[in-house]
């Protein structure tokens, strides 16, 4: 699912037929409101997706490394790092680091770095993150439905979509780690 068919399905539970029928790729009534309100939405999409990353389910990625001067310059990472989780060797053993201002200081050699990071801001083309994993399109949309009331004053409503967003995020988080038992045969 695309970051705009995430905008959508909030366009649509929000009642915002404008900005619906713009990323619909129709001619709103009010194409000013329209486009204000579109670009509102995206706002609250990247600000929840960033809340999800940093608070409640981080993105990690893992990235090999050949040190030369027992130092990895942060720059370097293809992502901006959040938290380093662990730094292993070619054999998969963990290693010694430490963090220190903009680099990460380890052993010399070939190295693997995971680590959490910060989602970037993408375009409505791209693939939306968090909509098609754990938490799903309409938790994500109930998030960005929150900020967006909250936006534009509509407190109330924001409150009530704010516990929506929690109470998804609780319930899909607790499920993902949730055991599951095979059931049993008795023949």
């Amino acid at each position: 699912m695309t970051v705009k068919e995430v905008l959508e399905i909030s366009a649509k539970q929000l009642g915002e037929q404008d900005a619906l029928l713009l990323f619909c790729d129709k001619a709103p009534e009010n194409t000013e409101y329209a486009e204000q309100t579109a670009k509102l939405l995206k706002q609250c999409y990247d600000l929840v997706t960033d809340e999800i990353a940093c608070e409640f389910l981080p993105l990690k990625t893992t990235q090999k490394f050949n040190v030369c001067d027992n130092r990895i310059a942060f720059s370097t990472f293809s992502k901006v790092p959040l938290k380093i989780v662990c730094v292993t060797d070619e054999n998969l053993n963990k290693c010694a680091y430490k963090v220190i201002n903009d680099y990460l200081s380890v052993q010399n050699g070939i190295v693997e770095v995971t680590y959490e990071y910060r989602p970037e801001v993408q375009q409505p083309t791209e693939e939306a993150n968090f909509a098609n994993g754990v938490i799903g399109a309409y938790v994500l949309c109930f998030g960005i439905n929150a900020e967006f009331c909250f936006a534009r004053g509509r407190y109330g409503e924001s409150e009530k979509w704010r516990e929506k967003f929690l109470s998804g995020i609780k319930n899909r988080i607790a499920n993902k780690s949730a055991i599951k038992i095979p059931s049993r045969s008795w023949y």
